[in-house]
């Protein structure tokens, strides 16, 4: 559910690489940013739009072979309403487009298996989906994401693009060791001097653009209520 986990502990998968491949050199910050609470037995998990697509798969992987009623969009290049996996799903959307770029509003039941195989199969589309699953529910906005920015006023940058709620303290070891907490917010650095591109691709643009690995460092910033900490993690995804 949660990448920056996986960049944490050094790991290289296609969730990460997905994440960085829109970057070029340079320092990103306010970047992957949680706001997480707790009140009583309640959670309530606020982020960026990165990660929309962990949370999208890990409600699919609770809902499994049942069925949810799923509001939302997908955003892509690419004509998916004509495609056969997406038949279905999409024959009732309403599709907007600008520049190229497709926007499907949804409003149907699919179950989570289906969803998760329609994920692998168009990885980089752009996922932006609301429903429930017993206790858990996620919304997510049903539109194109924007870098988070400091808001005029504001100490912090907003996480408010997707929001989990639950009843479950195990969801919170996937972003973080402590569970004896009202508040906590965390946002990130991204720091990125090189690029490496796979050999195999040196001669092709298209695929050397999406294989790149991109490499330096993420700073975490993390504040459990009032306590301050900051790390360093080596980045190459």
């Amino acid at each position: 559910m949660n990448f920056m986990k996986e960049v944490y502990t050094g790991k290289q998968s296609d969730l990460v690489h997905r994440q960085f491949k829109r970057f070029s050199k340079g320092v990103f910050e306010n970047r992957a940013l949680l706001d997480i609470r707790k009140t009583g037995n309640n959670i309530k998990i606020k982020s960026s739009f990165e990660y929309a697509e962990g949370l999208i798969r890990f409600m699919a992987s609770k809902l499994g072979s049942d069925k949810a009623n799923m509001t939302g969009c997908i955003i892509s290049t690419k004509k998916l309403n004509e495609e056969p996996i997406f038949s279905d799903f999409l024959a009732n959307a309403e599709v907007k487009q600008f520049q190229g770029v497709k926007r499907f509003i949804i409003k149907e039941d699919l179950t989570g298996d289906k969803l998760i195989e329609m994920m692998d199969k168009y990885p980089n589309a752009l996922w932006s989906l609301s429903f429930n699953v017993g206790d858990y529910a996620l919304k997510i906005k049903d539109k194109a994401p924007k870098a988070g920015k400091t808001s005029k006023g504001d100490e912090e940058p907003k996480a408010d693009f997707c929001v989990l709620t639950c009843k479950d303290e195990k969801v919170l070891k996937d972003f973080l060791d402590e569970t004896d907490f009202k508040k906590v917010f965390i946002k990130h650095t991204f720091v990125i001097d090189n690029i490496k591109v796979p050999k195999e691709y040196e001669n092709d643009f298209a695929k050397a653009r999406e294989n790149a690995l991109k490499c330096g460092k993420v700073i975490r910033y993390v504040t459990v209520d009032s306590k301050e900490s900051k790390k360093e993690f080596k980045l190459e995804g």
